[in-house]
């Protein structure tokens, strides 16, 4: 059941929750407001149970049709209104769906993928197209119930039985996913291959890692680990009784953190026996700030960034921030070269994950971009700091860590994981893409 929205206190009380959002986003969209409308009506389309209840979800895309038309276009609120006039039109509703989900708005896609499949439960594209979507969103639970429930009617599609093991994983059922993985049938499809081999991956770390990690359901570390191959230096103290588990929702990083993170990197490096060469400084503003940095604390020499495979230690404070054509370089393994990120932001959804990073969050702000502070009773907006990258590095080299509130999360408990982590770390890999970020069992909360 989606949760209660503030906007909906005081609404009758004898409307169901369904009644209660369309009529809020109703109002939101009268108002002028079809941003906040959409984030209301969306919330209908999480359970997955609308897809097989045909009145509420024609209701539903009929409401959400107006709200799309102004947010995304008069032939996108056309597409929806046909598919809730024809709700059994299993072909514009999976086309649909992948529109959804190509502008990752995985709920209603997942929804309408869901209706989709219950019509043509045969089609095993669909079943595929549906999981998919789910694990974009996080859902590993409901994808890993729907392919318990259908996936042994495909006993010889590869890349279905190989989908139930990978979520076997990602709900944290190691047993059930080594056996999934000796049961799968062979492929001599270079893509399936891929994917074996990352299921294979997974489960070798998880074996490496098994007696320095618990890989319990609020073990970040050592689950980013097992999903990734990359390792995480810092934990978020805040809102771990609330569901957080080391990541962050909304933070103000400082130069403080930027020098912890880049402390830690040193401190790992050591301990692994590793010490890249130089330090390979990135041309967006962020990342030059960071390797600069990272120049002097980890006594490295610096070289600007002059295009593919470029070994040493790439430094970037956020992978969002880089340009598409220099992300899309990183994406590969190279030969003596190590990433590290600062920042990552683990809502999105990127191609793939740093070999390093210091923390994940959600939403934040630069100590050197535009933010909000506290000043007194008030909040200001602060503007962006555009002092020269060398001067704002020096500020992150004389900076000192201020331990967050409850930190308990020490250098010391970093350096059991990473050396637990042996040839299988993403950080020691020559060939092949980086991993995606996967979220795995442990989840935090979403905002915004």
């Amino acid at each position: 059941m989606v949760k209660r929205d503030p906007i909906f206190e005081g609404c009758n009380c004898n409307m169901s929750e369904f009644q209660e959002r369309l009529q809020g986003a109703r109002e939101k969209l009268d108002s002028g407001d079809a941003s906040d409308a959409f984030q209301i009506i969306r919330g209908v389309f999480e359970d997955l149970e609308l897809a097989a209840r045909d009145d509420e979800i024609a209701l539903a895309l009929r409401d959400l049709a107006p709200i799309a038309g102004e947010i995304g276009g008069a032939e996108f609120e056309d597409a929806i209104k046909a598919c809730a006039s024809n709700i059994d039109d299993p072909e514009a509703l999976f086309e649909l769906a992948q529109t959804f989900a190509e502008q990752e708005v995985f709920d209603i896609a997942a929804c309408l993928l869901m209706r989709t499949w219950n019509m043509v439960p045969d089609e095993e594209n669909v079943l595929a197209v549906l999981i998919d979507v789910l694990e974009d969103d996080d859902r590993f639970h409901d994808a890993y119930r729907i392919l318990n429930e259908h996936a042994p009617r495909f006993p010889d599609h590869f890349y279905i039985q190989a989908l139930k093991a990978f979520n076997a994983i990602m709900c944290g059922d190691l047993d059930a996913a080594r056996s999934l993985e000796e049961q799968l049938p062979s492929s001599t499809d270079d893509d399936d291959q891929s994917f074996h081999e990352e299921i294979r991956g997974m489960l070798s770390r998880a074996k490496e890692i098994n007696g320095v990690c618990d890989l319990g359901t609020n073990d970040l570390r050592g689950w980013h680990f097992v999903a990734t191959g990359g390792l995480l230096l810092h934990l978020s103290p805040f809102g771990i009784d609330e569901g957080m588990n080391g990541r962050y929702a909304y933070t103000s990083d400082s130069y403080g953190r930027c020098r912890e993170g880049l402390v830690r990197l040193k401190a790992i490096l050591e301990l692994w026996k590793c010490k890249p060469t130089h330090i390979t400084i990135l041309p967006e503003r962020g990342s030059r700030i960071m390797g600069l940095a990272a120049g002097t604390l980890l006594d490295l020499p610096v070289r600007m960034w002059n295009g593919d495979n470029q070994d040493g230690l790439v430094v970037a404070y956020d992978l969002m921030d880089l340009e598409e054509d220099i992300g899309r370089a990183l994406w590969e393994h190279g030969s003596g070269q190590i990433l590290f990120a600062h920042a990552t932001r683990w809502v999105e959804v990127y191609p793939y994950v740093a070999d390093v990073t210091t923390y994940l969050y959600q939403l934040q702000s630069s100590p050197w971009g535009e933010r909000m502070e506290v000043q007194g009773d008030n909040v200001e907006s602060i503007a962006a700091d555009d002092a020269a990258p060398e001067d704002i590095a020096a500020r992150i080299i004389e900076a000192e860590w201020e331990a967050e509130d409850d930190d308990v999360d020490h250098l010391s408990r970093v350096e059991k994981v990473a050396a637990g982590m042996g040839q299988l770390s993403a950080a020691r890999q020559t060939s092949g893409n980086r991993s995606h970020l996967w979220t795995g069992p442990v989840k935090s909360s979403k905002f915004g």
